[in-house]
């Protein structure tokens, strides 16, 4: 069995100087409790808020006003063992990774203090609820979902309230959880330096 899940005690930072590379770019990740923990529904939801299509907030205030992100994602693995949150950022050039990095950390720092506005946490609900629901409407998205409950969970009607799971979190749910497991402190960094 996996070891027991322990979060990080102090940041971890490290820098890759990547002749290839175009542009400068960084990595942030975060570890997580496993998949279907109850922190990770908050985790995922805070994830989409955050950089999931161009209504999201790092899209606005990084690609859109201040023109200084190129691409991003933010995701979480999704493993049965301890996971990962992870951001990765490709910058333009207009502002350091340090500032890009800290418009970041204040955005995490304004979920885990206030929660996400309703119009958020339901716009994130309702995206994860509309993936999930496409998911099983292809058969072999459909197969591919009911494997993994069953090989990783031994139970595949689990497929029947995992959207429900995400339905249930509230606010309290996530600032919890983004206290919890994503301030600093906590990070590894990884800054590719052209």
């Amino acid at each position: 069995s996996p070891p027991a899940f322990e979060p990080k005690k102090k940041d971890k930072v490290k820098i890759l100087y990547d002749p290839l590379a175009p542009l400068p770019a960084f990595h942030v990740a975060w570890n997580i409790p496993p998949m279907r923990s109850p922190e990770y529904y908050p985790l995922k939801l805070i994830a989409m808020a955050l950089a999931d299509g161009e209504s999201s907030r790092l899209y606005l205030k990084l690609v859109k006003e201040k023109q200084s992100v190129q691409e991003m994602s933010v995701d979480i693995d999704g493993r049965k063992e301890p996971d990962l949150f992870s951001v990765f950022i490709i910058l333009t050039g207009q502002e350091s990774a340090d500032a890009v990095r800290d418009d970041l950390m204040k955005e995490i720092a304004s979920i885990a203090k206030d929660g996400l506005p309703d119009a958020e946490l339901t716009k994130a609900k309702t995206r994860i609820r509309f993936r999930y629901l496409a998911n099983l409407d292809n058969n072999l998205s459909l197969a591919v979902m009911l494997g993994k409950y069953e090989i990783l969970w031994g139970d595949a009607s689990l497929i029947n309230t995992e959207a429900d799971r995400f339905m249930a979190v509230t606010n309290e749910d996530i600032k919890a959880a983004a206290k919890k497991y994503l301030l600093e402190g906590r990070r590894t960094v990884l800054d590719v330096v052209p």
